[in-house]
């Protein structure tokens, strides 16, 4: 796959799940599936991404959506869900990238703790949040106590 090495990239708050946001998630569910039993992966759906308490983030090169991230807003505490950049994105630091731009707007919106579920075989993406403030916290929310899951939260 070749290598993209445009640096001119935006970044645009997505309005819908459109195809190409559809086409990420697909992606990104079939990693976590191919990682991960299917009672340790809580996957919202494209639909439910786009609800009026969550914001969408994504990075385009000209037209083409090569990553995405959804911060979620929760009584006294907002979210990440739904980190992905497309296969051939990757290694240019587009993940740093929006999650900087996430905790930004989580911050605007004014929250003090930004709070993320991965799992323990995703050491690159665990790095990078450490790399941005992220400790490991207890077990949030309504996700199930499962071994593979590893929450993480960051004061903002």
């Amino acid at each position: 796959m070749p290598r993209h090495t445009d640096t001119r990239l935006v970044l645009r708050e997505l309005p819908s799940p459109d195809a190409q946001y559809c086409d990420l998630i697909v992606q990104l569910d079939a990693l976590m599936n191919a990682l991960y039993p299917p009672e340790a992966n809580q996957l919202i759906s494209p639909q439910a991404m786009f609800s009026a308490k969550s914001v969408v983030l994504g990075l385009y090169d000209e037209q083409t959506l090569c990553a995405t991230v959804g911060v979620l807003s929760h009584p006294g505490f907002a979210e990440i869900k739904r980190l992905f950049v497309r296969a051939d994105y990757r290694g240019r630091g587009l993940a740093k990238e929006l999650m900087q731009a996430a905790m930004c707007r989580a911050r605007e919106a004014g929250h003090h703790e930004l709070k993320l579920e991965t799992g323990h075989l995703q050491p690159d993406a665990n790095n990078l949040y450490r790399q941005l403030g992220f400790v490991e916290c207890e077990r949030f929310g309504d996700y199930p106590d499962h071994p593979a899951s590893v929450f993480m939260c960051c004061a903002l």
